[in-house]
C-alpha cells in the first residue's frame, strides 16, 4: 500500500500511539463482560468470544492471545446467535437491530467493525445478504448471528442497550 505522508503519521503517532494500550485493555475487558452478559440471556442460543471457556478453543487462546506483558488478551469481537428456527432467528435478529438503531446510547450499527465506539452487525441482513439461505447455510452462518465490536464505553451502558433490544424481540 501507500506510504503515510509525514502529516498523516504525525496525528497517529502523537495522538494515537501513547494511548492504545490502555484503549486496547478497555476494549478487551469490555468484551469479556459482554460477552459474560450475553452467555446469560435466555433469547442468544451460542456465544463465541475465545476468552470464555465455553470457547472450543480457549485453551489455545490462553497460551496464544497475550498482550505485551503476558496478560490474557483475547480482542474486542464476539460473536452470538439467536434461539429459534432459521425463520425466527431471521425475525428475531432483524428487530434486535432494528431496536439497537432506533435507541441505543452506546452501540452504533455498522459493517466495519473495530473502531474506539461499541459496533454492531447482523452478517445474513447486513454483508452477505446477497447470500442465498443454502448459501449461507453451506458457508456456516446462521440467519440469528450478530457481531459485536466493542468499544471503550462503560460496560453497563452496552449492557443496556442490549438488553434494551433484546427485551423488544417478539
Amino acid at each position: 500500500g501507500a506510504v503515510l505522508s509525514p502529516r498523516a503519521a504525525w496525528g497517529i503517532l502523537v495522538y494515537g500511539l501513547p494511548s492504545l494500550q490502555i484503549r486496547t485493555r478497555t476494549q478487551v475487558d469490555n468484551c469479556f463482560a459482554i460477552s459474560r452478559y450475553l452467555s446469560d440471556q435466555p433469547a442468544i442460543r451460542e456465544v463465541r468470544y475465545p476468552g470464555l471457556s465455553s470457547h472450543p478453543d480457549h485453551a489455545l487462546a490462553q497460551r496464544q492471545m497475550t498482550d505485551f506483558r503476558g496478560e490474557p488478551s483475547y480482542g474486542c469481537m464476539v460473536y452470538f446467535e439467536l434461539e429459534g428456527t432459521p425463520d425466527q432467528q431471521r425475525d428475531r435478529t432483524r428487530h434486535f437491530i432494528d431496536a439497537l438503531a432506533d435507541s441505543a446510547y452506546t452501540v452504533t450499527l455498522a459493517v466495519s467493525l473495530g473502531q474506539l465506539k461499541t459496533l454492531v452487525e447482523a452478517p445474513g441482513l447486513m454483508t452477505h445478504s446477497s447470500y442465498g439461505a443454502g448459501e449461507a447455510e453451506a458457508a456456516g452462518m446462521s440467519p440469528g448471528g450478530v457481531r459485536l465490536s466493542l468499544g471503550i464505553e462503560h460496560p453497563d451502558d452496552i449492557i443496556r442497550d442490549l438488553s434494551r433490544a433484546l427485551d423488544a424481540i417478539p
